[in-house]
């Protein structure tokens, strides 16, 4: 029974796969709908960066090295991905002979495909030089001006390869599936620091710059790339870790993240030992567009994050999980994403759990389910966005960013972790998943296949059973909510509803007097704080004088934290009251997280009074976040197709 279960899910799996690869010629590839690259013929297992970074002309340029293993005897021709890359040479660098190449027309964002003929080598094994200049467009690429950063006293350099943009940065075979070691060595201005997501293993003073050398021995996908120049120094956090970041932030930055080792050491717990060597923080400046960044060695986290409360420890929570699921184990390709995030999100409110109690991993996923029934919302319950198991034909892996992939993944991991009945058992499971995938990337039929392997094995005979039964097709291949929502423990939120409804009854009854005070606020902890006013946000929208009352009360409008204030500017457009108008347009322009702009814009832009307004802000500020932020928000105001 069990060979034939797995056998005919992985013939159900290959023949999807291979109906979408004969009848889909938009896909780029058969393997990856989003990369050009063709690993099945030959495949990239090094990387060698020798580049400058020059911030007068706003570009990297200098050569990557790669090393390729040829799977197929046959082929004469390597494919790359690139996006505005100035490819200006191709080499041999042993004979230093050019080798032909051809450079494709673009196609939107996924960029243009680099052909390179490789007839001459015979060996299965060998290396290849590209000399290149990125763009100052390039999508991977943030340079900001001293006055763009926080200290406001130096220029700053970072990338963002995620999802498909390594290719803006280097040339590449850009997809999830492709897995490689990297060396390094970048000569950047003397007084700037320079970090990667590898080890640092030396550095050299030169006339006027400095050269920093780094290796990375563990393979890792062409997204983790990752590359910092600034001015920025480090506190140690812990016994492998340090934190990072401008001069006037990093104390309150290694404040707030105190708890990284203890973290780790949970996360060890459950999914055995970390194998990264050190483990640091980044915070970068605020254009960053993401909550985090897990970049092997140098996780980037959002000054959004740092309240000094303790609402971004869950960030850290994440990004440590991903540690295991996602950079040991990665996904295949973008329509696999919700694999990685799926354990990443169980994972970290596991750790929560157990540093804060039972109680607060329930709490989380709670609000969790009621952020996954919003997307669903958003997008329709019949929206194929809305399925774990994607197909992006066409289709830019960023369109698909949600938290569905998050929210609806990890209730399947949920789902299969109560039907263990045996929280040490799924742990077990968890840990010989990743080990059994460690350096790899995987697709749905894989993680299925596993935990059926491994539940015939160390389960009792009716858990088993159970996922035998389990429909994957409804699990899977279907939008909309999952076939199965837990029973959370609600006894963390049961404050947040009490207050929530003592604001409803006031807001619908008609006593002018608000008898509410700030000591109905001062018991619930900053999570709660944010889960009492999403809960406002679901029902009718409020009045605008309940709004006035709320924000003399509790000044909500100063909150320190940007989650709550995010949470506050969504209820004040809801109710349409226009004092908070020009406190979005400041928020917004303050950052760059991609989670908070694009709801904002898109609320606003809905607010037909403001439209105007809102799309004339929108060009005023775009230049301050990074690609990816201008593209989502921009769609959301309906400016790019």
């Amino acid at each position: 029974m069990f060979l034939q279960t797995r056998n005919l899910f992985g013939i159900l799996f290959a023949a999807d796969l291979l109906k979408t690869v004969l009848l889909s010629p938009s896909r780029l590839s058969p393997g990856d709908p989003s990369s050009y690259s063709l690993p099945e013929e030959c495949c990239i297992i090094h990387t060698h960066l020798e580049i400058n970074v020059d911030f007068h002309e706003e570009v990297i340029s200098g050569f990557a090295e790669v090393t390729l293993r040829r799977i197929n005897e046959t082929i004469t021709r390597l494919v790359l991905d690139t996006k505005d890359l100035t490819i200006q040479r191709v080499e041999d660098p042993i004979s230093l002979k050019n080798l032909s190449f051809k450079v494709y027309d673009e196609i939107g964002n996924f960029g243009s495909k680099l052909e390179i003929w490789i007839n001459d080598f015979s060996d299965v094994e060998f290396p290849i030089r590209i000399h290149y200049e990125t763009s100052r467009n390039g999508s991977a690429l943030q340079w900001l001006k001293k006055d763009q950063t926080g200290d406001g006293t130096h220029p700053y350099f970072f990338t963002q390869c995620a999802p498909i943009n390594a290719r803006s940065f280097y040339p590449c075979q850009d997809s999830p599936s492709v897995k490689s070691t990297y060396t390094a060595k970048v000569t950047a201005p003397k007084d700037l620091t320079i970090l990667m997501s590898a080890n640092k293993t030396g550095t050299t003073e030169l006339p006027g710059q400095t050269l920093a050398e780094f290796k990375q021995n563990i393979p890792i996908p062409a997204y983790l790339m990752a590359l910092v120049v600034g001015k920025i120094e480090w506190r140690e956090i812990g016994p492998r870790s340090r934190v990072w970041a401008e001069p006037t932030m990093v104390d309150k930055a290694a404040m707030e993240f105190n708890q990284t080792e203890k973290m780790l050491q949970i996360a060890e717990s459950i999914c055995g030992p970390y194998l990264w060597g050190n483990y640091d923080i980044l915070v970068l400046p605020p254009s960053f567009p993401f909550g985090g960044m897990e970049n092997p060695t140098l996780t980037y986290i959002t000054p959004t994050a740092i309240a000094g409360d303790g609402t971004g420890l869950n960030v850290i929570a994440h990004e440590i999980a991903h540690s295991w699921t996602g950079n040991l184990v990665t996904h295949f390709n973008f329509e696999h994403f919700w694999i990685k995030e799926a354990f990443t999100v169980f994972l970290e409110r596991k750790i929560m759990g157990r540093i804060y109690g039972e109680p607060m991993r329930q709490f989380l996923a709670e609000g969790g389910w009621k952020d996954l029934k919003d997307s669903i919302e958003q997008y329709g319950e019949k929206n194929p966005l809305t399925k774990l198991h994607l197909d992006l034909t066409g289709l830019d892996p960023t369109d698909s960013f949600s938290k569905v992939p998050y929210e609806k993944g990890s209730t399947v991991i949920w789902y299969w972790d109560e039907l263990y009945e045996d929280s040490e058992l799924f742990d077990k499971f968890i840990r010989y998943f990743l080990s059994k995938w460690k350096f790899q990337s995987i697709t749905l039929h894989n993680l299925f296949e596993t935990i059926l392997e491994f539940t015939r094995k160390e389960a009792p005979l009716d858990v088993y059973t159970k996922l035998l039964n389990m429909n994957t097709t409804a699990w899977f291949e279907e939008p909309g909510l999952p076939p199965y929502k837990p029973e959370f423990d609600s006894s963390l939120s049961e404050a947040c509803v009490l207050l929530a409804e003592e604001w409803i009854n006031y807001d619908s009854g008609n006593n002018s007097v608000c008898e509410l005070t700030p000591d109905n606020l001062v018991p619930l902890i900053p999570l709660q704080k944010i889960e009492f006013l999403s809960l406002l946000l679901q029902g009718h929208p409020i009045q605008e004088k309940t709004i006035s009352c709320m924000d003399t009360i509790y000044n909500f409008s100063d909150s320190g934290s940007f989650h709550i204030k995010f949470r506050w500017l969504k209820l004040g457009i809801r109710s349409r009251y226009k004092p908070i108008v020009e406190q979005v347009f400041r928020f917004t322009e303050s950052q760059g997280r991609i989670y908070f702009n694009q709801q904002l814009f898109r609320d606003m832009y809905d607010w037909k009074e403001q439209r105007v307004e809102t799309i004339e802000t929108y060009h005023r500020i775009k230049n301050r976040w990074m690609f990816i932020t201008r593209y989502l928000v921009g769609r959301e105001l309906k400016l790019f197709c």
